[in-house]
């Protein structure tokens, strides 16, 4: 079975930088170095009517989430967006392409959750699983409709 080009493609952009493999590399090393090509392997950011960093109080403490609000007349659909990175790896903002072209393309609101599987002992653990409470939290608040369009808070971005 042949991969796509696209996966070609984004495979030989990873080679080609010449990082070693994730297996090999420190939990510091292979966040800066996923921060670092984020941009590059994802490509530019595309436009969105409103992304807004917002918190979900919670027991462990305030879990921070970006909402992305498409364009359009809503309503809208909601996607919770919890970001993967090998359960070590990945930020919002190095997640926030995919999350932004996730949101245009639906179109939905995308609730993006930061730091769920960080908090705590697991912080820098390689294998640490992610956390199910906050994920929950996540979840129920956007049901709830805690989590709510606002304006976008941070710099614009340029293509």
């Amino acid at each position: 079975m042949s991969l796509q080009p696209e996966i070609e493609a984004l495979l030989a952009r990873m080679a080609a930088a010449g990082a070693p493999p994730l297996e090999r590399q420190s939990v510091a090393e292979a966040r800066r170095l996923h921060a670092a090509s984020a941009a590059t392997l994802h490509g530019p950011p595309v436009p969105v009517a409103a992304a807004a960093d917002r918190t979900i109080p919670g027991p462990a403490g305030d879990l921070g989430v970006r909402v992305y609000t498409p364009h359009g007349e809503p309503p809208f659909p909601i996607v919770v967006w919890f970001h993967g990175g090998g359960w070590v790896v990945g930020t919002l903002d190095t997640f926030d392409t995919i999350c932004r072209a996730l949101a245009a393309a639906v179109p939905a609101v995308v609730v993006a959750v930061d730091g769920w599987r960080r908090r705590g002992a697991a912080a820098d653990h390689a294998a640490a699983p992610p956390d199910q409470d906050d994920a929950a939290l996540a979840v129920a608040a956007t049901a709830r409709g805690d989590v709510s369009r606002g304006e976008d808070r941070r710099a614009p971005r340029t293509a």
